[in-house]
């Protein structure tokens, strides 16, 4: 190989590598901006439906007989603050923001999901 063929090669590399930087960036970024809510669930019911946008700033404190946990809305973000269930991995799921993300706490029977907030358009067309 000459020099020339290895210059080609590392040029399409660098080009193949910046436009997949830019679309993970974007598709990152599409999901972060309204018509989102955020739906809290205890033993498969419907604890409390809260919006998701930049204004909302809540503490949600849950006490039931499965447990204490304390769930927080702030800067278009959801995360589990506190849990007093045994193995704490609801603690550690992170920060959720994306339509579909969840936080789940088994021993609590507690579901944290993002939801979009328009329900009149089609998901899927199967022929």
């Amino acid at each position: 190989m000459k020099k020339g063929d290895f210059l080609v090669i590392f040029l399409i590399l660098l080009i193949s590598g910046l436009v997949a930087f830019f679309n993970t960036k974007n598709f990152m970024e599409k999901d972060t901006s309204g018509g989102k809510k955020v739906v809290i669930s205890v033993d498969g019911k419907v604890f409390k439906e809260v919006e998701l946008n930049k204004k909302t700033d809540e503490i949600i404190k849950i006490y039931n007989e499965f447990g204490h946990n304390e769930i927080i809305i702030k800067n278009e973000r959801v995360f589990m603050e506190e849990s007093d269930c045994k193995d704490k991995i609801c603690l550690h799921m992170g920060k959720i923001f994306r339509v579909g993300d969840t936080i789940i706490c088994l021993p609590h029977r507690l579901l944290v999901k993002i939801v979009a907030d328009d329900n009149g358009g089609l998901d899927v067309v199967l022929k």
